[in-house]
C-alpha cells in the first residue's frame, strides 16, 4: 500500500518526504530498494502467528473470549520521512 502511496503521490506532483511523509507496516525488505527508502513498522511476525493460534485454539478448546494483544515492534526510520519541526511548541 504505501509503495502505490508513493506512486500516486508522485504522479499528483507531490515529493515523498517533501511534501507528504509516507511509513508501511510491513517491513518487507523491498523497502530498502525505493527511492526514497520506505520507513517502516516492523513487526514480529513469528511471534504475531504464534500468539495468534494460541489465542484461536484457546477460544475453539475452552470457549475463551477473544482478547487483544500487543506485541512489541520496532520503527525503521529511513527517508520516506520527514522530521516535524516543533518550532514555537512549548
Amino acid at each position: 500500500m504505501a509503495i502505490g502511496a508513493i506512486r500516486a503521490l508522485w504522479e499528483a506532483g507531490l515529493r515523498v518526504p517533501e511534501d507528504v511523509s509516507v511509513m508501511g507496516v510491513d517491513g518487507l525488505p523491498l523497502g530498502d530498494f525505493l527511492v526514497p527508502q520506505l520507513a517502516t513498522v516492523r513487526q514480529n511476525v513469528p511471534e504475531l502467528a504464534r500468539r495468534s493460534v494460541e489465542i484461536l485454539l484457546d477460544a475453539i478448546e475452552n470457549d475463551a473470549p477473544a482478547r487483544h494483544e500487543q506485541i512489541p515492534f520496532t520503527i525503521a526510520k529511513r527517508e520516506s520521512i520527514r522530521p516535524i519541526l516543533t518550532q514555537g511548541v512549548t
